[in-house]
């Protein structure tokens, strides 16, 4: 049974003053109360800090309030209010399915706290010490949490933390399993070794955050902002990647068998040693990327870009899935013999490219000087700092292709049905 209003009071033991039968009030601290006065009583001078007002005269001039609340009746005091005014005694306290919508527990103390299932939407959270918390099933929904400090094992199994700000936050050894973080701001955060089995993460922002070691198998991270992460040794068996944006990710060794990282852009990531055992990289961005000992066993590499991709001791291409997969020359020496037609395109100088299908390609900086690109399909292709002087581009598909300023060798008439990214 959650705490009551009156038990909690006496168990932060907060002091509950009528200052009508104080002998002197004037020029008076008062800090971490609940106080009542009548309005004939003069509190000119005093200073209120963290305290409940109940009664009138409370606006008289020459009197300080700091982080005060002001009540009509006792009867209308919350939990909320005893909360924000005991905010740094409350570590251990039972606080299970407290409304605490909106709260501002700024650097509470809230060690060892019981908050399983309570209201903490729009909570402001910034700085507190959640060290071993229970928040499992909690609403935390556009709170902020910045800064907080989650390590120790907290339990957020459950908790909706869609659209919070968890930036710079220690979630080392947080149990986040089954949580809601989608849209969620988890950059700079500490997330090594997390619980983040079947976590939603659609589209949250954890651009350089550490999760090392962390256990994301099955989680949804579809469209999520991963630049500059650190997943290494992380399992990601069967999550879901599509569209993620892992530029600059260090995923070295992580176990990604079976995910799914169709459209995913991993250019310039560091892929050593990752387990690709399965996986579908179909249409993928690996241009740059590092797969030194990467095991790539019946993965999908349909028209996905491995061009200046590192593949020294690249394992399981001999049973890789190649269709109009685009490459480098330099690792014609390493992809399987007796590839159908069509099933790895050679991103190079003077490359025969005629009727090749780059629908959509990621072909950015791609060196196509002197290329043959007659009747090649390249709608909707990246070509942004492409090279194209001296290109056969007649009869090339263009439409909705996009370039900029670095892009060379186009023609005026060519750039008017293609995308101009400034």
């Amino acid at each position: 049974m959650a705490i009551s209003v009156q038990d909690l009071i006496k168990k932060l033991k907060l002091k509950n003053i009528d200052i009508s039968k104080l002998d002197e009030t004037r020029g008076q601290y008062f800090e971490n109360a609940v106080i009542t006065k009548s309005n004939s009583v003069d509190i000119s001078g005093c200073v209120f800090y963290r305290c409940v007002l109940f009664g009138v005269g409370f606006d008289q001039a020459n009197s300080v309030f700091i982080e005060c609340t002001q009540r009509a009746n006792v009867s209308d005091l919350s939990i909320k209010d005893v909360c924000e005014i005991g905010k740094d005694q409350l570590g251990n306290e039972d606080l299970s399915s407290a409304d605490l919508q909106g709260a501002n527990l700024e650097s509470a103390n809230l060690q060892g706290a019981n908050l399983q299932g309570a209201n903490l939407q729009g909570a402001i959270l910034y700085g507190a010490n959640l060290v071993g918390v229970n928040l499992q099933n909690a609403n935390l929904q556009s709170a902020n949490l910045y800064n907080a400090n989650l390590d120790g094992r907290a339990n957020l199994q459950g908790a909706n933390l869609q659209s919070a700000n968890l930036g710079s936050a220690n979630l080392q050894r947080a149990n986040l399993q089954d949580a809601n973080l989608q849209d969620a701001n988890l950059r700079y955060a500490y997330l090594r070794c997390a619980n983040l089995k079947s976590a939603k993460l659609q589209t949250a922002n954890l651009q350089d955050a550490i999760l090392d070691s962390a256990d994301l198998q099955g989680a949804n991270l579809q469209g999520a902002k991963l630049q500059g992460a650190r997943i290494a040794f992380a399992k990601l068996q069967g999550a879901k990647l599509q569209g993620a944006n892992l530029r600059n990710a260090d995923l070295r060794d992580a176990d990604l068998r079976y995910a799914d990282l169709g459209k995913a852009n991993l250019e310039r990531a560091n892929l050593g040693g990752a387990k690709l055992e399965g996986a579908n990289l179909e249409r993928a961005n690996l241009e740059r990327a590092h797969l030194e000992y990467a095991d790539l066993e019946n993965a999908n590499l349909e028209r996905a870009n491995l061009h200046q991709a590192n593949t020294d001791r690249l394992r399981g291409l001999d049973t890789a899935i190649f269709s109009k997969t685009i490459v480098s020359a330099s690792i014609e020496s390493v992809l399987p013999n007796g590839l159908a037609p069509n099933a790895v395109y050679f991103i190079k100088p003077n490359a025969n490219l005629q009727g090749a299908d780059l629908q959509g390609a990621q072909l950015q900086g791609a060196d196509l000087q002197g290329a043959n690109l007659q009747r090649a399909n390249l709608q909707d292709a990246d070509l942004q700092g492409a090279n194209l002087v001296g290109a056969n581009l007649q009869s090339a598909g263009l439409h909705r292709a996009s370039y900029n300023n670095d892009t060379k060798g186009l023609t005026e008439a060519q750039k008017r049905i293609m995308v101009y990214v400034g």
